[in-house]
């Protein structure tokens, strides 16, 4: 079954996304032909799962990438601290001749324009590279997803 994107104010299960790590057992069905048809399971399977998503804790979950900014020394503060406002976890640095290479974690739906920020701050200078490393549940601020996970439920 696909559920389809939802207007706003629609529950996140409405959502187009993949499920992962779920199980589901039919119990019980019958075939009646008067008043089976398609439609008639798609909005049983639809209510069925509605009622399982209330019971359970269901995450949202965001694509992660791999990061690898290749930068001069002079302007490796700078990348780094764009990389954190983008919710980015650095997770090393070398030397690479007389550059500096820079590997992290970040979400992708923060990462645009990320390209044509790193090269303005650095005059042309840097590099970047990314490639998917996994999915991780979207943090909650205060209770609240991130105005990403937001979007993604609107």
């Amino acid at each position: 079954m696909e559920l389809r994107p939802a207007p706003p104010g629609c529950r996140p299960y409405e959502i187009m996304f993949d499920l992962i790590d779920f199980k589901v057992s039919l119990i019980d069905g019958a075939y009646h032909d008067v008043d089976s048809s398609v439609l008639a399971f798609e909005i049983a399977a639809r209510a069925a799962f509605r009622e399982a998503s209330e019971k359970v804790a269901m995450k949202l979950l965001e694509p992660i990438m791999k990061v690898e900014v290749v930068s001069p020394e002079d302007y490796v503060g700078m990348v780094i601290g764009g990389l954190n406002s983008r919710r980015g976890m650095i997770v090393g640095q070398e030397m690479r001749g007389d550059t500096i290479v820079i590997s992290a974690l970040a979400p992708y739906a923060n990462l645009w324009n990320f390209s044509a920020d790193l090269r303005r701050a650095t005059n042309a200078t840097a590099l970047c590279s990314g490639d998917l490393a996994g999915l991780a549940v979207v943090p909650m601020d205060d209770g609240r997803p991130p105005a990403v996970a937001q979007r993604m439920t609107a």
